[in-house]
């Protein structure tokens, strides 16, 4: 028999047993609801390192190694990076700075990529 409570919830209580002449009976006809039990320390650590496992693998397939310093920085917030010295320096300078600084960062990877269309050759 189930007998609704107020705001609409719902509760078990004794059921009778609705068995045939000549049938089996369960264990679970006889014993009804059971409500589950409450885990205890131990057994929650247990099932957190099961559910674990196989995150650690996929994770270091992934990514074998750590994370490089310049990759961090790709994630920093902005707000944080803008008052670092190295980007106050470069609002700081010239015009005249800025396009020797950029003639400079475009011969090196020039000189970059040929060396990598070399050791790709040879």
């Amino acid at each position: 028999m189930v007998i609704e409570g107020g705001h609409g919830h719902i509760r078990n209580q004794m059921l009778p047993l609705n068995v045939e002449e000549g049938a089996e009976i369960t264990e679970d006809a006889i014993i009804g609801y059971v409500p589950r039990k409450k885990m205890t320390k131990e057994e929650r650590r247990e099932c957190a390192k099961e559910g674990r496992e196989g995150v650690q693998k996929k994770w270091a397939m992934r990514n074998p190694t750590g994370t490089t310093n310049r990759e961090k920085l790709k994630n920093k917030p902005f707000l944080l990076a803008k008052h670092s010295s190295k980007i106050r320096k470069k609002k700081n300078l010239s015009y005249k700075e800025q396009q020797q600084k950029t003639s400079a960062h475009i011969k090196g990877l020039k000189k970059l990529a040929k060396k990598r269309l070399r050791s790709m050759r040879g």
